[in-house]
């Protein structure tokens, strides 16, 4: 694959570099705009005026809720090459980090229990420096974690 054919996180990849896992964000990035969207429908159903005009603004903020986490969604990527570990995530502030696979030193895991029913959580990256690297609500993270332990210690 030459260089114009590459997308998204390939195109940023060194030279003999290899993806050995990726995931995205969980879906459970999706619950405040299901949360506006049933708001929305409860203040449209209700008889008084004034808060059916609510439901104006809480329709404008639940589609400004879906777009911005679609968007969100839509462009991260949680990335264990053979040579580094990286996240991006963000379309209108973009943010990304990245670690050589030879400076990390920690790999940690958060989840609470929705989290662990549901297969979310968090990836706490710590490299030299205590500089801690945060991948939040990623999904399935406990495989995540276990890919880049076994991918630090191969010989």
């Amino acid at each position: 694959m030459n260089a114009s054919q590459r997308t998204g996180i390939e195109k940023n990849l060194l030279n003999d570099e290899q993806i050995l896992y990726q995931t995205k964000k969980h879906w459970i990035t999706f619950l405040a705009p299901v949360c506006w969207t049933i708001v929305t429908f409860i203040f449209m159903t209700r008889t008084n005026h004034l808060i059916q005009y609510a439901s104006y603004g809480s329709a404008v903020i639940a589609l400004l809720a879906w777009l911005n986490q679609f968007l969100l969604y839509s462009v991260s990527a949680f990335v264990i090459t053979n040579k580094r570990v990286m996240m991006r995530e963000g379309f209108l502030y973009r943010r990304t980090q990245e670690a050589r696979l030879s400076t990390v030193t920690n790999v940690a895991v958060n989840q609470s229990l929705i989290g662990q029913a549901l297969g979310y959580g968090n990836i706490f990256v710590s490299t030299p420096g205590n500089i801690n690297e945060m991948f939040t609500e990623i999904s399935n993270p406990l495989i995540f974690q276990k890919m880049l332990q076994d991918t630090l210690f191969q010989p």
